[in-house]
């Protein structure tokens, strides 16, 4: 008989953010940007097969989201650099703890029309 793994998660929050934008010379931009994340309900199981773990819930939870990019424009084409970082704690179960850390780091090339 084959267990599957099931994660379920519902949450309901308030967050606000704040980004800056900084030109330091022609043809340059450069971002950088947060926005957290407080988690005010949380409904969140994990279920293996028949057996159900619901996961409790401490306030705060937060969730916090950063973003950071460079990009160089001449011409008509420009390249950037963009990376995201996302930390979600999302509960408890028994003796387990989950996080969740995630970067993302994306190059782009293109060019205007």
């Amino acid at each position: 008989m084959e267990k599957n793994l099931d994660f379920k998660m519902m949450n309901i929050g308030l967050g606000a953010g704040y980004g800056y934008n900084f030109v330091p010379g022609k043809g340059w931009l450069l971002h950088i940007s947060a926005l957290p994340a407080l988690i005010i309900l949380s409904k969140t199981s994990m279920s293996f097969g028949e057996e159900r773990v619901p996961m409790t819930y401490d306030f705060p939870e937060i969730i916090i989201t950063g973003r950071g990019s460079v990009v160089r424009q001449w011409s008509n084409k420009f390249l950037g650099l963009s990376v995201v970082f996302t930390y979600t704690d999302i509960g408890k179960a028994e003796n387990l703890t989950v996080n969740n850390n995630k970067w993302r780091i994306r190059t782009f090339f293109g060019w205007r029309l």
